[in-house]
Order: structure tokens, then sequence, then C-alpha cells
């Protein structure tokens, strides 16, 4: 499903100067998921604080954003098809979803948009990168 480092994205997120400026004062957890495998990545300070990659029904995020994923497959190309270079657009048009608190979602959406150009950059980095 997401076959990402999820260290690297991480550590390539907090050191990201467009993501900082975006997500400063962003206190939140995002589960993402892609059919039945989620993670929850939570932001403090505006900045990635932890990744869980385990999640239960216990654990508690504030936006969720996922679908199937073969959705995830495209929305991570390199070069994204038509209506996957964006959460907006594979949400209104294809199978993904964008549920939770949407106030907080559009509120620091550029912050959110960045973080799925750097899951692409990490998806799609050098084995030896990665």
């Amino acid at each position: 499903m997401l076959d990402l480092n999820f260290e690297r994205l991480q550590s390539v997120t907090n050191a990201d100067p467009e993501f900082k400026l975006t997500a400063r004062l962003l206190n939140a957890r995002l589960r993402i998921f892609a059919d039945r495998e989620a993670h929850i990545i939570t932001i403090k300070d505006g900045a990635i604080h932890s990744v869980n990659r385990n999640p239960t029904l216990f654990d508690e995020w504030d936006i969720d954003v996922g679908g199937p994923a073969e959705d995830w497959r495209k929305i991570l190309q390199r070069i994204p098809p038509p209506l996957y270079q964006d959460l907006f657009p594979a949400a209104a048009h294809k199978g993904f979803r964008m549920a939770g608190n949407l106030e907080l979602l559009f509120s620091y959406y550029p912050a959110f948009r960045r973080l799925i150009d750097i899951m692409r950059e990490v998806a799609n980095a050098p084995a030896a990168a990665a």
C-alpha cells in the first residue's frame, strides 16, 4: 500500500522550508489510509512529531485522508496523471476521501499539499536515498 520510508518522510518534511512556513503553528493528527492500512502522522507546532504505523480503534485523529491503494500509487507517481496531482481533485473526482476536521484541513491546506509533494519525493527517491 503506502510503500514509504516514514522515517525519511519525517526528516525530509521537518527540514523542508516550504512545509515549515505553511505548517507553522499547526497541531494535528493526520490519519492516512489505503484500503485497510492506516498510519497516523502527528504534527506538533508545524513539524512531524511521530508516525504511528499501527493505529488502533482507540488512537485519535483529527483529519482522515485516503482511498484505494491504486489511487495512492497514482498520487505518488513522480508525475501523477490528471486529477491525482492534488488531494482535492482526487477526492472530488476519484476514490479519495477527506474527512474529519475539514476546517483544520483547509486552514492548513498548503501544508498538507506540501506534505503530499514530499511523500511523492520520498516514494520516488533512489533506493539508496530512501
